[in-house]
């Protein structure tokens, strides 16, 4: 919120979550990096990455066979320093190990979406 300085999700133009601005006070006035992400508890059970799954346990496919079965984020934008609603730059994906989760990047009708998930191990 540009004149509380806090900071509101919003998803389908409904407020779903609140930080208050005291929490990021070394972002009162800029950002220059928007980083999204997820992670899963890894204890490296039986000496594997992990058995912890993401999502469905399934991972994405290039083939567009699978995407109503894996995690989805969709029409993901941000807020610039005008209020307005922006779409992402350029990104990067960065995945810690691919042998256990995946992510596709993918834009449609102009919005941004990733799909993701795996089994863990």
């Amino acid at each position: 919120d540009m004149k509380t300085g806090n900071w509101i999700l919003t998803v389908d133009d409904k407020q779903v979550g609140y930080w208050p601005g005291k929490l990021f006070s070394h972002l009162s006035s800029w950002a220059n990096t928007t980083i999204y992400g997820g992670s899963v508890t890894d204890t490296f059970p039986r000496g594997l990455h992990t058995e912890t799954q993401m999502g469905s346990g399934e991972p994405p496919s290039k083939k567009d066979d699978n995407y109503g079965t894996v995690s989805f984020a969709g029409d993901i934008r941000y807020m610039n320093g005008d209020g307005k609603f922006k779409r992402l730059p350029d990104h990067e994906a960065l995945i810690s190990n691919s042998n256990c989760y995946d992510l596709i990047y993918q834009t449609h009708m102009f919005k941004d979406h990733i799909y993701f998930g795996g089994q863990g191990h």
